[in-house]
């Protein structure tokens, strides 16, 4: 193979979905999370409620 071959490109996570998190820019962090302590299973089940809720992953 010749070393200056192009690299296949990346494919996005998650069936190549893509979280578009400039159309909530405007959301604190502690908004998602309800200001609330949580552990990270908490906290990733808080972060995909938010996204669907929100309809960024589409």
């Amino acid at each position: 193979m010749a070393a200056d071959s192009a690299a296949p490109a990346k494919k996005a996570a998650f069936g190549g979905k893509m979280i578009k998190w400039s159309k909530v820019k405007d959301v604190k962090i502690g908004e998602i999370f309800d200001n609330k302590d949580c552990g990270m299973a908490e906290q990733t089940k808080l972060i995909w409620n938010f996204i669907k809720k929100n309809k960024i992953n589409e």
